[in-house]
């Protein structure tokens, strides 16, 4: 987040969610309980905004108790903010499966652009944008035409065509004509797309890279 490009007058809200995830212990009741809890996630959050506040002074700490998705999206919503920032906790898909993902459900519901962040931080030096033509592609590409978070840096667009359609005894009728390019009435609408794409950025200062893969979009991208 440090290293994130945010204008320094940017007001940041740093949100600590207190759960209980395990039952009081003999020696304490409930409330005890539920107060220590709430008193360690303040201190997680003071520590987060101690951190920030060397380059953002306008930050403040939140500390409430709940469910994390719900209590995320509800404090985005009040607050009116312009993008959540969280942290992925790495579950497998097994796990994803059966208890859920907070960055996920943030993700589908926020009101806002989500950004998950994982491994270790490092500056942003390069962007990817999938590119269709979908309202969510156009509501991605105007939030990072109208912010800082692209400007200055490298920024490579990519449109995934579907795999080859699977006919008859197990027949496959690509979509390309040829590996890497998609077919000639095809190609002319995804150049299009990449070129409108590309025009949302006219102070770039490289080269917008512009490519198209085939295959599942989740893993190509």
């Amino acid at each position: 987040m440090r290293d994130c490009p945010l204008p320094s007058d940017t007001s940041i809200s740093v949100l600590t969610v207190a759960v209980l995830s395990a039952p009081p212990r003999a020696s304490e009741s409930m409330r005890e309980r539920r107060e220590r809890t709430v008193q360690r996630a303040g201190r997680a959050a003071q520590r987060a905004a101690n951190v920030l506040r060397r380059r953002w002074p306008k930050v403040q700490a939140v500390v409430v108790q709940g469910d994390p998705g719900v209590e995320i999206v509800h404090e985005a919503e009040k607050t009116r903010a312009d993008m959540v920032v969280l942290g992925a906790r790495g579950l497998g898909p097994l796990k994803r499966l059966l208890v859920g993902s907070t960055s996920l459900t943030v993700a589908r519901n926020a009101p806002c652009a989500v950004a998950i962040i994982r491994e270790r931080p490092r500056k942003v030096r390069h962007v990817l944008v999938a590119v269709d033509d979908s309202s969510g592609c156009r509501a991605a590409l105007q939030f990072l035409s109208a912010s800082n978070l692209v400007r200055g840096r490298s920024l490579s667009l990519v449109h995934v065509v579907p795999p080859p359609v699977t006919h008859g005894f197990g027949r496959k009728v690509s979509q390309r004509g040829q590996a890497g390019v998609v077919r000639p009435e095809r190609g002319v609408e995804v150049e299009a797309m990449l070129a409108a794409a590309a025009a949302q950025f006219p102070d770039a200062r490289h080269p917008i890279g512009r490519w198209v893969a085939e295959g599942d979009p989740a893993q190509e991208i």
